[in-house]
């Protein structure tokens, strides 16, 4: 079976998102230092360089093609790039011509136009699959309640960058939802990379599940394996079949 993987949140070509996500992989000495240094360092219109950048960005393609192989699936739940709007469509082909990986899915995010969304064979606003006996809802935002949440379904996102996961497990305990961008997947992994639908199910496998809407919680079904995967069987929000 293919595995299918999530990410979200790469910000292709953006030169501030290394000072908003802290992304000091990719900056050089002395921009690390500015941007681990006093706030008062980082004046309001500073960006690292170019060349940071563009090593951000061949990191995140090289994380991707390391892992994610050919026929495997991967959803990019959302910012996917970014360029001037003239330049969006030519931009996002060229950063969706990096990736390896055929079968390459949009839910869209807050910073994805509908030029950078034809890049893709299929895009959506929020989408439902199936892998295994497991439902999955993807968006580009958390959701506090989401389809057969009480059944055991998953809630994937992004657009926080990891910033929300301590506040969401304090008040939602036991949830079966994760912020699958990169930049909480290499705070929960160490590497700046999709993750997979195996990987979320083991991190998954001690949860309960939270339950705030007054549904009875049913027993999750975390298996994967059975079934395969559809994408097309409980599909919800569908933006554009075709790009």
């Amino acid at each position: 079976m293919k595995t299918v993987w999530f990410t979200a949140d790469t910000h292709f070509g953006h030169k501030r998102i290394p000072l908003y996500a802290r992304r000091t992989f990719c900056l050089d000495e002395e921009e690390t230092a500015r941007l681990e240094g006093s706030s008062m360092l980082i004046r309001p219109n500073w960006a690292p360089s170019w060349s940071s950048v563009a090593r951000m960005d061949d990191h995140l393609f090289e994380q991707i093609n390391l892992h994610v192989a050919a026929d495997d699936i991967l959803w990019h739940l959302g910012d996917f790039c970014w360029s001037k709007r003239s330049e969006a469509a030519a931009a996002a082909r060229r950063y969706r011509e990096r990736i390896n990986c055929r079968n390459v899915f949009l839910v869209m995010g807050n910073h994805d136009s509908d030029e950078v969304a034809a890049a893709f064979d299929k895009h959506y606003v929020g989408h439902e699959i199936k892998v295994g006996k497991v439902n999955i809802v993807l968006s580009h935002y958390a959701h506090c309640f989401w389809n057969r949440s009480h059944y055991g379904s998953w809630m994937l996102y992004g657009h926080a960058h990891g910033t929300a996961e301590d506040w969401l497990e304090a008040h939602m305990p036991g949830r079966l939802s994760m912020d699958v961008g990169v930049d909480n997947v290499a705070r929960l992994t160490g590497s700046y990379r999709p993750i997979s639908s195996e990987e979320i199910g083991s991190m998954f496998s001690s949860r309960k599940g939270c339950q705030i809407d007054g549904h009875k919680p049913k027993p999750p079904a975390l298996r994967l394996q059975d079934s395969g995967y559809n994408s097309e069987a409980c599909q919800t929000h569908k933006k554009q079949a075709d790009g």
